[in-house]
């Protein structure tokens, strides 16, 4: 229902990620989540790997820990990224920046704020 809002101004979205879970990896709720979307959407899903610290740790900006998975499909790509936090948003910068050193075009991030 919203993906006209998202596309506004900027390309078609071409893939879906999440951004990893730092806690939970492959098995956290969020990639379940985000795999309806993407369906609903029409667009493939993008996994993306998480090799880096964890705890506090995590929440530093660390693009080199993060692994998208085919990044065979990121050429030219405008990819959606789905995060289930914002805390400080290094998480979901660091894998949109990996997702730019892997060829995607554009990046547009998707959030939920949680106020501390």
């Amino acid at each position: 229902m919203h993906r006209p809002c998202l596309e506004f101004g900027v390309h078609p979205l071409s893939v879906v990620a999440a951004v990893p879970s730092t806690k939970y990896g492959a098995g956290a709720p969020l990639v379940t989540l985000v795999e309806t979307i993407a369906q609903l959407m029409g667009s493939p899903r993008l996994d993306v790997g998480y090799s880096g610290p964890v705890g506090e740790a995590a929440r530093a900006y660390l693009p080199r820990h993060y692994h998208p998975v085919p990044s065979n499909m990121l050429e030219g790509a405008h990819v959606l990224v789905i995060d289930d936090t914002w805390v400080s948003g290094a998480r979901a910068k660091s894998t949109a920046t990996s997702l730019k050193w892997e060829g995607a075009s554009r990046v547009t991030a998707l959030t939920s704020v949680m106020w501390w």
